[in-house]
């Protein structure tokens, strides 16, 4: 999808479909209007979205997320998310909609989270998960280096 204006229903129902899929399928948004139907937002966003097999999920090179984008992922039924790689990193700029999106997840299994190069340069002595939803369980952390 390139410079659509939309409601968040509408990549939603694309979203909800690609995860129904028995193989890999990639997904552009460029510079596309997501509205929201709970926070406005005049932010045009730009994100590669790809699904494989087994609901899992991952979110590549995001430029400007969106209320909307957040919105129209909530309660879909995704397993393994993946935001970001190891070569691209981005700043979630709505961080009330992409912690409620997350909190949303009532099936998610496995997240993983890539740190950007520059910061795992940083000396760390104590690092803090802190989780303020009692729906998700820690089972396992790994910290590679």
């Amino acid at each position: 999808m390139e410079r659509v204006t939309c409601s968040s229903t509408c990549p939603r129902s694309v979203f909800s479909t690609l995860l129904t899929l028995n193989h890999p399928v990639k997904c552009d948004l460029k510079e596309c209007h997501i509205t929201s139907c709970v926070e406005g937002s005049i932010t045009r966003t730009t994100a590669i979205i790809t699904t494989d097999p087994g609901n899992e999920f991952n979110i590549q090179t995001l430029v400007n997320d969106s209320p909307g984008l957040w919105e129209a992922l909530q309660g879909l039924n995704i397993i393994i998310l993946s935001p970001g790689n190891e070569d691209e990193h981005y700043d979630v700029i709505h961080k009330e909609m992409f912690s409620q999106f997350l909190s949303s997840l009532t099936h998610l299994k496995t997240l993983s989270i890539e740190m950007i190069p520059s910061f795992q340069s940083i000396n760390i002595n104590d690092l803090s998960l802190i989780l303020s939803s009692p729906s998700i369980q820690i089972i396992h952390i790994m910290i590679v280096v």
